[in-house]
């Protein structure tokens, strides 16, 4: 039994956060066999060998991404919660060569140039 409620409507951003993404549930995902299940399925039976591939729905964001501390982006991709090449496009954040700290004049023409 699944009980996901934001396969098709994904949880919305607020004050220029971005969109979530949506969950999903796929039997047998990458195979030709795959089959994308309902938001809400019960009593689906199963035969030995198959496989549930379970996607869940992740928050919105909440406030501007380019406005965020820097430093706290940089932290997130340490932390491997985020790409740099995300850090980049999605917040405007640039990081160092060696991966460790924010690039601030990079990080200052990324911000201006939007």
């Amino acid at each position: 039994s699944t009980g996901d409620n934001r396969s098709i409507d994904p949880p919305r951003g607020l004050f220029g956060g971005g969109n979530g993404l949506p969950g999903s549930v796929v039997l047998n995902p990458r195979t030709p066999e795959a089959e994308v299940l309902p938001a809400k399925i019960s009593n689906r039976r199963l035969k030995a060998g198959d496989r549930l591939e379970i996607t869940l729905v992740s928050g919105a964001g909440f406030g501007d991404p380019r406005q965020r501390d820097p430093e706290a982006v940089l932290g997130d991709v340490l932390d491997g919660h985020l790409t740099e090449a995300a850090a980049r496009e999605d917040y405007g954040v640039a990081i160092d060569g060696a991966g460790q700290q924010v690039d601030q004049p990079a990080t200052d023409r990324l911000r201006q140039a939007d």
